[in-house]
């Protein structure tokens, strides 16, 4: 891909490597940088990665990978690290699950452990099991409550992994830390029943999602005053009666 002899010592030209007769994809190429690899791969949308198994999950996420990366990159001002990271990591199809377990534990057993009728996969746990795809019944719904005409969507698969298609791009935080937030719940209250042996269910899923938000639209609204935005907030979260700002400045938030 790319040829060339380098000329100098590459440690005295600041990251730049000149080559003598040297080509970068079939053009000349006078120097080279990790950022015109990149940038090269980036346009010729070079398959480093394939995700055989998310089709084995579902034949219909034939998503565009190369767009999907993309638009992720825009949501992490928004959202939480810990939050982006295990969104990532689903993207991935990278979660330790019972599926994954048994590889490294010999005759532990596949099969979800909270609804004992499939195979706990990332897809199944995260979509398929019946609290978790409940669950993302109601954060669909709350969104289309919070952005009235504007997200119209219904939950699947592929949409949950990646919505940020969904809604005009100026409601992205509102779709964005939905999603996250969803994941997350989760990932928490399995979390906290594989290792807490606590309980795993709708309500409890519920519960966490709940309280993951309005912690959430809290802060976003604290910022949003500390930096005199609360214009552009009004303008993204208060679409509707659930989030409104009272007359005395106070955030009201109805779920």
């Amino acid at each position: 891909m790319l040829q060339g002899e380098m000329q100098d010592d590459p440690l005295g030209v600041h990251g730049l490597f000149p080559f003598e007769n040297s080509t970068l994809g079939g053009s000349q190429a006078d120097s080279f940088s990790i950022k015109d690899g990149h940038l090269f791969l980036t346009d010729k949308k070079h398959p480093l990665i394939t995700h055989d198994k998310w089709l084995a999950e579902d034949p219909l996420c034939q998503l565009d990978w190369s767009k999907v990366w993309g638009r992720f990159h825009q949501v992490a001002r928004y959202i939480l690290p810990m939050h982006k990271v295990l969104w990532w990591r689903i993207l991935h199809h990278n979660v330790i699950t019972a599926v994954r377990l048994q590889h490294f534990i010999p005759g532990t057993s596949p099969v979800c452990r909270h609804c004992g009728s499939a195979s706990e996969t990332v897809g199944h746990l995260f979509w398929g099991c019946a609290d978790a795809s409940k669950l993302w019944g109601l954060s669909y719904d709350l969104l289309a409550s919070l952005l009235t005409g504007k997200f119209t969507a219904a939950p699947t698969l592929s949409s949950i992994r990646d919505p940020l298609d969904l809604s005009p791009a100026k409601y992205l935080p509102v779709v964005a830390a939905i999603h996250s937030l969803t994941f997350w719940a989760v990932w928490r209250v399995h979390c906290s029943f594989v290792f807490d042996n606590t309980i795993y269910n709708f309500a409890l899923l519920k519960a966490s999602f709940h309280s993951l938000l309005k912690q959430h639209i809290t802060t976003s609204f604290l910022v949003a005053k500390q930096k005199s935005l609360l214009a552009h907030f009004e303008l993204v979260w208060c679409c509707s009666a659930a989030i409104s700002i009272d007359a005395s400045g106070f955030l009201l938030i109805i779920l």
